[in-house]
């Protein structure tokens, strides 16, 4: 049987593509399973937009990105999740999420367009949470928006 050198292709977007020389998905190599993980991850976002990536929405960023709040007690983290445009029947958010670095969703609040002046949302964690996540931000014109968050 001939030997393939093992060479992975991931579709980053339409004509795009990430290569990774020398990794597969069967490889017990940690450094290059951590940099499997990593591409994979940057792909799942490449969907959404964010502050420092505002793609096509370049002059919307500014009321779109999730303005993030986080504060800590001896019982629980709460993560304050709000946008800084103010919503009309026409131009609303429709849901904001917390998720995990995966893009697991752990958390999530729904708008309906005449429930919201300005959207706003209030998850909270276990005290014990730590690492990274993700809030997003779906508005019903401008799609999805983004803003990692660390937790210590």
């Amino acid at each position: 049987m001939k030997k393939i050198n093992p060479v992975l292709l991931l579709g980053l977007s339409v004509g795009a593509f990430a290569i990774i020389k020398g990794c597969s998905s069967k490889d017990t190599d940690p450094q290059k399973k951590q940099k499997l993980q990593i591409v994979a991850h940057e792909e799942k976002l490449l969907d959404y937009y964010s502050e420092n990536k505002p793609g096509k929405w370049s002059d919307l960023d500014d009321k779109h990105s999730p303005e993030v709040k986080i504060s800590k007690n001896s019982q629980e983290i709460t993560v304050n999740v709000s946008s800084s445009f103010t919503s009309k029947t026409d131009h609303y958010v429709e849901v904001i999420l917390l998720t995990d670095y995966s893009l697991k969703e752990l958390q999530k609040k729904d708008f309906s367009k005449v429930d919201q002046k300005q959207a706003k949302a209030v998850f909270k964690l276990p005290v014990s949470s730590k690492g990274e996540y993700y809030v997003l931000l779906k508005c019903n014109l401008h799609d999805t928006w983004y803003k990692k968050i660390l937790i210590n």
